[in-house]
């Protein structure tokens, strides 16, 4: 498979380029004598409210020259604290990478532009170059930070996960923003590996042991017990953008081998938080949303951000309320966008009364609190697709042989999900879930790079 042999690389770095987040994770190759192998997660990451974190926010700010300034937390928090007239002049891009999985994906090329906030277009492959540059540069950084040495990148095999389910065209895309970004020469193409990121997941999933899947224990290895060689496995990658599905079937020398194409849609994570900004629509308005989240954009960043974090807990399955901190500028903003002066706070709660019964959605202080009923609801339209999919993906012939379903993606944390497909498909299959669900693609993405050729079509 490769112009240069495989131990002249002297270590691994894998990046998950993801919808809502991203992140890299590097292994120093066994034979060159610097560590033993083991992955390596960036945990340098840093929120707004100075939280470290395994991933960023995919999002990248851009100089009014086109020219790069910030990425994730950073680039949050730098283009929300612009004066209007200034972000006016900066290009802000979030989410972007959904572009690539559009209905008309084979129309995809390298002249396709993207929308930045400023109402702004430009050229999508320069804004995909700039966002993977700067992932590869923190990871070397990093990488030599760790280990005390300064490794030269043509010493560094990179690769690159996207979803299986995208076109020919949107892969190939990837590779050129790649190329562009100069993560590697062209000259030499098999320093880039391109993975599948539910078959690079399901690589790290075999190598877990049973202890590291949740409601699991044992040393056992999951390849040992339930992915061992003969046996066939679906995994559901399920992230903020899009749901990728796999089967595999492990064969000899304990490789994996697609016994089914790709298969999937955009029915991630994000979808859930579009029914909760629908449902705050409901209830202020459009006209006011859109007006909150034009004038503040760093409290409408914080409340969705507490509800990303809020739609995981476990109060959900307790049945009780999940309570989203609205902040005091919504509070401010409601009053004088509706001439309130006084009681302003009561004067939202008999705005969402008139609309939910208390026992759905009421406010209590700074919290807008949602009923388990109603937080399920959130989930519905999402969880719906993912599991017809997977119930009439099981009826086909060649994947009924399979006994396993791993969930992974950071969508797979949220228990709601977890549930619904245990409540369809556990009886049948074992339903395994990594404790670290949403690191899967990124740590896979490494083992695959040590391993080319561990995946076979």
């Amino acid at each position: 498979m490769a112009t240069k042999d495989e131990n002249d690389y002297l270590a691994v770095v894998g990046i998950d380029f993801g919808t809502t987040f991203s992140g890299f994770a590097f292994a120093f190759q066994k034979s060159s004598g610097i560590a033993d192998g083991d992955i390596q997660m960036c945990n340098s990451w840093r929120t707004n409210h100075g939280m470290h974190t395994l991933k960023t926010p995919t999002c990248i700010l851009l100089n009014p020259n086109k020219s790069f300034n910030s990425f994730g937390y950073v680039a949050q928090e730098r283009f929300a604290k612009l004066e209007e007239q200034h972000q006016n002049q900066y290009y802000y891009f979030e989410r972007f990478k959904m572009t690539l999985h559009q209905k008309h994906s084979k129309d995809i090329n390298l002249g396709i532009q993207l929308t930045a906030k400023n109402n702004k277009k430009m050229d999508a492959v320069e804004i995909f170059a700039h966002a993977i540059r700067y992932l590869k540069d923190e990871a070397m950084v990093f990488m030599n930070t760790r280990s005390g040495f300064n490794i030269e990148p043509h010493k560094i095999r990179l690769v690159l996960s996207i979803p299986g389910i995208w076109h020919p065209a949107a892969k190939r895309f990837m590779r050129e923003a790649a190329y562009k970004a100069d993560l590697v020469n062209p000259e030499n193409p098999t320093q880039l590996i391109i993975a599948l990121e539910a078959e690079a997941a399901a690589l790290y999933c075999r190598k877990c042991h049973q202890r590291d899947m949740q409601n699991l224990e044992g040393n056992a290895l999951i390849s040992d017990v339930y992915a061992k060689c003969g046996s066939s496995y679906m995994i559901v990658d399920s992230g903020g953008g899009t749901v990728d599905v796999a089967v595999n079937a492990v064969v000899a020398d304990d490789c994996m081998l697609e016994i089914h194409p790709p298969t999937g849609g955009d029915w991630g994570g994000t979808n859930v938080e579009k029914e909760f900004e629908n449902l705050l629509v409901g209830i202020f308005g459009d006209e006011f949303i859109q007006s909150f989240k034009d004038q503040h954009p760093t409290d409408w960043l914080d409340l969705m951000i507490d509800f990303e974090v809020k739609k995981r807990a476990d109060q959900i399955q307790k049945g009780e309320f999940t309570r989203i901190r609205l902040p005091r500028n919504f509070f401010l903003y409601d009053n004088k966008y509706n001439n309130v002066s006084d009681n302003g706070d009561h004067a939202m709660a008999d705005k969402i009364a008139k609309i939910y019964d208390e026992k759905e959605v009421k406010l209590l202080k700074d919290y807008l609190c949602l009923s388990t009923e109603m937080v399920k609801k959130l989930f519905q339209p999402s969880i719906v697709e993912i599991v017809e999919h997977m119930q009439e993906l099981l009826k086909k012939e060649s994947v009924k042989q399979i006994t396993t379903i791993f969930l992974v993606g950071g969508y797979s944390d949220c228990s709601i999900l977890q549930q619904a497909i245990n409540y369809k498909f556990g009886g049948k299959y074992h339903v395994l879930i990594p404790r670290e669900a949403d690191l899967a693609v990124v740590k896979g993405t490494v083992m695959f790079g040590q391993k080319p050729d561990s995946i076979r079509r």
